[in-house]
């Protein structure tokens, strides 16, 4: 998958120069991570940072159904903070964001 997300990338690239990037280059000095790929989301993280690399705003790597498969990030709604034993405490409970219905934080309401 490392070697084909590359080819495509060099094949499909909008410019034919990467954008002055060695590319055979980046493939090679980040190769040696791929022994410790253990998943696929270590192979998807892998290949952002390759495709990082060619410092463009249009270069995605998107796994099958998307990032988080269709789910939303939480919205927590608060600042945290964790302190030196590792435990974590909350700073702010930050106000619900009222022009969208949908994108209430659960943190403010009681329960």
């Amino acid at each position: 998958m490392y070697d084909e997300t590359g080819r495509i990338m060099r094949d499909n690239f909008w410019r034919e120069d990467m954008s002055g990037v060695d590319w055979d280059a980046v493939l090679d000095r980040y190769r040696p991570v791929l022994d410790r790929v253990a998943t696929h989301d270590d192979l998807v993280d892998l290949l952002w940072e390759v495709h990082g690399e060619l410092g463009t705003s249009h270069a995605y790597v998107t796994p099958r159904g998307g990032h988080g498969h269709g789910e939303r990030q939480g919205l927590l709604g608060a600042d945290i903070s964790r302190h030196d034993d590792g435990s974590w405490r909350i700073d702010r409970i930050l106000p619900s964001e009222t022009s969208d219905p949908h994108a209430r934080a659960p943190s403010p309401p009681p329960g």
